[in-house]
């Protein structure tokens, strides 16, 4: 999958390397890119708190 996404690879061949079908691996990797941005998001609250409170 970082391969795809850093674009060193085409969504067919990242697919291929993975062992699934373009679909599956689109939907996969879907799922996975809003679980990192989720988990981001938190990390930058929980940051931002962190910074109010030092002020």
């Amino acid at each position: 999958m970082e391969l795809y996404k850093d674009g060193e690879v085409s969504l067919e061949k990242a697919a291929e390397i993975a062992g699934m079908g373009v679909i599956e691996f689109r939907e996969f990797v879907s799922k996975k890119i809003k679980r990192e941005v989720g988990s981001n998001d938190a990390e930058l609250r929980k940051r931002t708190e962190r910074l109010k409170s030092m002020l």
